[in-house]
């Protein structure tokens, strides 16, 4: 009996990179159409209405809420819910590669949710160190894995 293993069409690095360039723009489009919403109509209104110096501290408070929650709902939208609905996030949908588990059947929420939450680390907190550690492996394996597929038990395939 011979066991015939499926062939693995993983996505270059390059394409990887063009997908996540792609998600950013895509990210910051769609949070900053949220922050005008829940940010910018609620400052024009308030204007309109009244100005009083004393409630400054509470309108910063609220925009940095805004801003933080606004960027964190767009993220995990498009890097979570959309990688574990359909294997892709925006950018990677247009250049026509998935998320899949080592096992090639479609992500869980686990390996969505973990996969996120590396990359996050990574590359939103620790800034150049991150991109650094998560690029690496990616450059050294054969199945072109980041430290977040490590994590997540996924692989990046060519559709």
């Amino acid at each position: 009996m011979v066991n015939k293993k499926k062939k693995v069409n993983y996505a270059d690095i390059g394409f990887r990179f063009l997908a996540h360039i792609l998600d950013n723009i895509i990210q910051l489009f769609l949070a900053g159409m949220l922050l005008l919403i829940f940010l910018g109509i609620p400052i024009i209104i308030v204007n309109m209405i009244y100005t009083d110096p004393k409630d400054t501290p509470l309108a910063i408070l609220y925009a940095v809420f805004v801003v933080i929650a606004s960027f964190f709902v767009v993220s995990f939208y498009n890097q979570a819910y959309r990688v574990q609905k359909t294997g892709s996030s925006l950018g990677k949908q247009i250049m026509k590669i998935k998320i899949v588990k080592d096992s090639q059947k479609p992500a869980d929420w686990n390996a969505a949710l973990t996969r996120w939450i590396v990359k996050a680390v990574l590359l939103k907190v620790l800034g150049i160190i991150g991109l650094i550690i998560y690029i690496v492996p990616m450059l050294s394996r054969d199945d072109k894995k980041s430290i977040a597929d490590m994590a997540a038990e996924t692989i990046v395939v060519k559709k």
